[in-house]
Order: structure tokens, then sequence, then C-alpha cells
């Protein structure tokens, strides 16, 4: 897993529970890429920093026992959600279900060339394509832009940070993909 190195310096932090640190690691490259270096990311569970105000809560499957309480902003995936029920603001994902905030849709492989697939959420729509992957990178993927736009990072930003990622580490089977420029099919 890759998480940020210490929150002391910055504002925002987001805490992410999943098990294979994927979206943590595309997560880090969003604020990277997004010239975001007052947010960071950590492992939930781990001390909130000094200096660092509770912004998002990231939640990647069924990770056992969460405590909502205190967070800006709880990301989940939808069929999750009503583990966060009363919280300040919830934000949904999902690669099946409509009636998340927001979905991967129309994913798709495009042969030598990768994966491609558009995020539909909050009334807009944006395009991905990654150099190589699978539908587990897909919601890894989904699940740190929510994050993203839950921290405050507009939409338009995230995806422009999504396909310009030099690379990332697939939890899947452990390969690097370098996702391509802008989608343009």
């Amino acid at each position: 897993m890759k998480f940020t190195a210490g929150c002391s310096t910055s504002v925002k932090m987001v805490a992410v529970a999943e098990k294979s640190g994927g979206s943590a690691s595309v997560l880090n490259r969003i604020f990277e890429l997004c010239g975001r270096d007052h947010c960071c990311v950590e492992k939930y569970g781990q001390p909130v920093p000094p200096h660092a105000a509770k912004s998002v809560l990231l939640l990647c499957g069924d990770t056992g026992e969460i405590d909502w309480e205190g967070w800006d902003v709880c990301v989940a995936e939808h069929e999750l959600s009503f583990r966060a029920a009363g919280t300040a603001k919830l934000i949904t994902y999902s690669l099946a279900r409509d009636d998340a905030d927001f979905t991967a849709r129309n994913v798709r492989t495009i042969p030598g060339r990768g994966i491609a697939f558009e995020i539909v959420g909050f009334g807009v729509i944006g395009r991905v394509r990654l150099n190589s992957g699978s539908l587990s990178d897909v919601e890894e993927v989904l699940a740190a832009a929510c994050a993203a736009v839950g921290v405050g990072i507009p939409f338009a930003e995230v995806l422009k940070a999504l396909n310009q990622l030099n690379s990332f580490q697939s939890s899947a089977d452990h390969t690097m993909y370098k996702p391509k420029g802008q989608f343009t099919e």
C-alpha cells in the first residue's frame, strides 16, 4: 500500500479502509497531479495527525468495523452505504448500480490499447483510459476519483489527472499500468 508519508503539515486527510492499497495509490497520484499538497492519504485506523482535518473516509469493500463519526465526507461502495447512514455527507460509487452517485459505465477492453470507461456522476460524464487493466482496477480508480471529489477537487481536474497517470500498481495482478492521455474514441 502506498500512503502519504506523514500528514503533519497537510490540511485535508483522506483515510482509506481497503485491503489492496490500489485506491490509496491512485488517490496519491491524483493529489500530486492536481497540485494538492495540502491533501494526504492515510490508512484507516492511523491516528489523525495534529494539523490534519478528518476530511474524507474512503471505504473500499467490507473491511470490518468503521467509525464514521467526525468525518466531513464518507465515500463508500453503494452496496455498503447503509453502514454510513447518518454521516454528514455520503458519496456512493458502483460498477453496477445506476442509483449510486458515481458509476463506471461502458467499461471496455481496447485490444492492444488497454481499458476505457466513463465515470458518470452528479450530471457529468468523463472518459478515462488505462493502458491495460481489469475490472478491479476500474473500481479502484472510481473509488479514488470519488474521494478526490469529496475533498473538493473539481471533477474535470480529477479526470485530467486520471488520464495523465504515469503508472500505478494493480492489486489484481501486480503489473504496472501506464495510462495514456485523454481518451478520444
